[in-house]
This record gives structure tokens, sequence and C-alpha cells, in this order.
């Protein structure tokens, strides 16, 4: 992944070296997740997921309270948060709220594919809008044609290996397809409640694994 992005831009380091932290921050996260899905089972995993939730938490609600305190305004912090994030949730709050949430799916289908979209297709989605196709889809939405691409292409290659490789899913593609697609869809909406805007770090894993509880699983 780092290779792509220095390939795609050799003049833009010092967003892609913010964005390379943030990205790898975020991998590493949902890797651990995974980790935690495949030795851990129900009602284990939720409680370790409650557990980092209220960490984040907590961490957040002190850094906001706290704008002054120079922990939050270097390290790990400076290099992750997005300058509007400064002022509000952290992303990494939202994607440990995801978390949380499919963690009570028992389904391990459910769960790792929900990972797999947040975790590795929504970090290609930013890198892919940042650097190709980077034509936004209004003034409002600022999410890109390209950003949308990576994630489905992304999204398609993990989830069609992960159903026909690891689980065997005899409607792996019929599966792969749609829920990509559904994500895809997802992550490219800006939804709005009272000026806020709601995070895709939450929406993409809880959206995707209530569909595929609908309609596959």
């Amino acid at each position: 992944m780092i290779f792509v992005i220095v390939i795609l831009s050799q003049q833009k380091k010092g967003v892609i070296m913010k964005l390379i932290y943030r990205k790898l921050f975020h991998i590493l996260c949902s890797l651990i997740a995974l980790a935690i899905v495949y030795f851990v089972s129900w009602p284990a995993r939720s409680i370790i997921a409650g557990i980092f939730f209220m960490a984040m938490l907590w961490l957040d609600f002190k850094r906001l309270s706290e704008p002054q305190n120079q922990t939050f305004k270097r390290g790990i912090w400076k290099k992750c948060l997005r300058e509007v994030e400064k002022r509000r949730f952290s992303g990494s709050l939202w994607l440990s709220l995801g978390f949380l949430v499919i963690s009570f799916f028992q389904s391990w289908e459910i769960i790792i594919l929900s990972i797999i979209y947040v975790g590795f297709a929504d970090p290609m989605a930013e890198i892919f809008g940042h650097f190709s196709f980077t034509r936004r889809y209004s003034e409002k939405n600022q999410k890109t044609i390209g950003g949308s691409l990576g994630f489905f292409l992304t999204a398609l290659t993990l989830s069609l290996s992960t159903l026909y490789y690891f689980f065997h899913e005899p409607h792996w593609l019929t599966i792969g397809l749609a829920s990509s697609f559904f994500a895809a869809v997802v992550e490219s909406l800006e939804i709005e409640i009272e000026g806020y805007y709601l995070n895709d770090n939450f929406l993409i894993p809880v959206a995707t694994g209530f569909f595929l509880k609908c309609f596959f699983f």
C-alpha cells in the first residue's frame, strides 16, 4: 500500500506521510479485530470489543475536554487525527463502536466481511480518492468517484477470495458482488443529522453486517 502511494505522487510527501500513518493505524486495528474474532468466541469477543470502545471513548472525552493538553498534540495523535477530528470524536472511536456492534453477530462470515470492508477497502478508497478520479460527487458530498471505485475493487477482491478459499461458500460470487457493491454505496454516502456527519467507520461495518444478515446468513 505504501509503495502504491509513493508511486502515485512524489510531490505531496507531507500529505502522503500523514495518510500512511492514519491508514496503517486503521489497518492495524482491523487486523487485531480479525485476530480476536478468529481466536475468541462470543460473548468474550464482545466484552473485549466493549472494553476497547470504552477506552477509546475515555481518551476522546479527555482529548476534547482538555484542548490545551500537549499529549494530544504530538505523537500518534498529531499523525493520525484529521483537522476536523481535532474538534469532535475521532474516526478510531467510531471504528471501535462499529467493531462492538458487529461482534454480536453469530456468523463468522458476517463479522469477517464487515471488518474487511471497513478495515481494508475503506483505506484504499481514501488513497484512490486522493490520487485518481478525484472528481467529487457534489459540493455537499465530498466523496469521490475514484474512492468508490477503489473501495469496490478492493472489497470485491478480498471478499471473493475469503468466501471461496476460507469459507468454501457455494454462493461466494453472488454474496461477494452484492455485499461489495452495497458496502461501496454506503461508503459513498455522507449522511448528515443536525449538522453532524455519521462516520463511515461505523456505518460501513454495521450497515453491511445487517445487509448480510438479512439476505444471506
